[in-house]
């Protein structure tokens, strides 16, 4: 494993901040918890309840080996490329104008996840992190929401 040089690792604290600061702009920002509702209920209202693990772990490994794997590096692992991969990974999470903030927050878990591969030097890192969030976020919304279990 590469030296970690910026605080993040595999043990928790990145994945960590990023459900607490989910979870509080959900709490404090309305147009971000609808977004979340309208884009969780698209996702995750057909699927049973097993179904989440597979949902955290699919997009995990392969959003992280896209961007982070290989959009990145292939940009030069510089502001800029972790700027451009970012704003794309965002875009790419928009599914209606009515979501806009859910594609802002994505944008900068973007920043935060591309950084992590950046400082620690290991890929292994943002695709826990990416894992753990969507498992965790689509458990949590999944049996808060009791008609969709």
């Amino acid at each position: 494993m590469a030296s970690d040089r910026s605080g993040l690792s595999p043990r928790g604290g990145d994945r960590a901040g990023i459900i607490l600061a989910s979870g509080l702009l959900y709490s404090v920002w309305e147009n971000y918890r609808q977004s979340v509702d309208v884009y969780l209920d698209f996702v995750l209202k057909p699927l049973a309840l097993p179904d989440v693990l597979w949902l955290g772990l699919l997009p995990g490994l392969s959003e992280e080996f896209l961007f982070r794997g290989i959009m990145l590096p292939g940009l030069g692992l510089g502001w800029a490329a972790l700027g451009l991969s970012s704003l794309i990974f965002g875009v790419l999470h928009i599914s209606g104008v009515q979501q806009w903030s859910y594609a802002v927050w994505a944008a900068v878990i973007g920043l935060v996840l591309g950084y992590s591969a950046i400082a620690t030097g290991n890929l292994f890192v943002p695709v826990l992190a990416h894992v753990i969030t969507n498992f965790i976020s689509s458990l949590v919304w999944k049996l808060r929401n009791p008609a969709t279990v």
